[in-house]
This record gives structure tokens, sequence and C-alpha cells, in this order.
């Protein structure tokens, strides 16, 4: 799994990622993330894995086991979890320019 292409395109645009194996389970794990980071996470990341969850296991979603997801399923949870983040950044990032170019005086 770890040689599949999203997943080597996590690990390219992470690259302080660490990936672990044990017992053939994945752990990604970010290192430092910022503030910034921290909130696309829990802003971006956390709704769209609740949302996949739903979708996938329906009123059982706090009762899931990812070991009986296929390896299609799981590449679209890490797509799901990723896609939110990085959507999530972006947005915020936008955000904060937005707000600094109004607050700054015109030339």
């Amino acid at each position: 799994m770890v040689r599949h292409p999203l997943v080597q395109a996590v690990l390219q645009t992470w690259p302080g990622t660490l990936v672990t194996t044990p017992r053939e389970r994945l752990a990604l794990r970010m290192i430092d993330p910022t503030p910034t980071e921290f909130e696309a996470m829990e802003k971006g990341s956390l709704p769209a894995l609740g949302a996949f969850m739903d979708e996938k296991f329906g009123a059982d979603a706090t009762a899931y086991d990812l070991a009986t997801l296929s390896d299609d399923d799981i590449m679209c949870l890490i797509e799901v979890i990723v896609s939110g983040y990085v959507d999530k950044l972006h947005e915020i990032v936008a955000a904060r320019n937005a707000m600094a170019a109004a607050t700054r005086e015109p030339r």
C-alpha cells in the first residue's frame, strides 16, 4: 500500500511525514504542525472524515472497523482527509491574505 500513487503523493507533499507499517498498519504523522495546519485538520479533515464514515458505515459509524475497508476504500479515505485538509488550508490562507490586504493603507 505504501507504493500506491496516492500514498506517494501524500509523502511528497509532506516530506516530514513518518511512515511506519507495523503489523500491516499505515500510520502517518506530521512533524511540528503550525496552528494554521492544526486549524485545517480540525475544520477540514475531521468533518470530511466524519462525512465519509457516515456514508460508509451509516448509523454504525461510531463502531466502525477500518480493517474491513477495501484497498480502494482506504485510498478514498486518504483522499477525503487530504482534500479536506488542503481545501480548508487554502481557504484559511486566502481569508487571512484578504484580511491583511484590506487593512493595508493604499499607496
